[in-house]
């Protein structure tokens, strides 16, 4: 009887130990569910995200396409040409067109019918 008071006395601290072990799991248990559901939760979210900056880089995309078809309009050139090229190369479309409006600027405007070199000083504007 004194070995099995013994025995109980010494266990006693494993045994309640071994309960706050279970609690700890437990508790840790939950907080690892919490975390995956937040960590889904911020996938789908930034699931959400790529997809909206996909399809706003889609429309600028094709709004810098329409400037350029727009462009190549005004200044006599082939407008499906420059949309393609504004739209799929975008960066190198932007320098040429830097370029040729460069280019096209530094020479003097000449009416085609009139021959005057500036269409601001036309004769009949004079």
């Amino acid at each position: 009887m004194k070995v099995f008071l013994l025995f109980c006395l010494l266990a006693m601290p494993f045994w309640a130990g071994a309960q706050s072990y279970e609690s700890e799991t437990r508790q840790l248990i939950q907080t690892m569910a919490e975390l995956r559901s937040d960590l889904d939760a911020l996938e789908r979210r930034n699931a959400n995200l790529e997809h909206r900056n996909r399809r706003q880089m889609m429309i600028s995309l094709l709004l810098f396409g329409v400037f350029c078809a727009y462009w190549a309009m005004t200044t006599g050139r082939n407008p499906w040409l420059w949309f393609f090229l504004g739209t799929v190369l975008s960066v190198p479309a932007a320098i040429e067109i830097l370029y040729l409006t460069r280019r096209m600027l530094k020479k003097p405007l000449i009416n085609p019918i009139t021959g005057v070199s500036n269409w601001t000083r036309h004769p009949e504007n004079a």
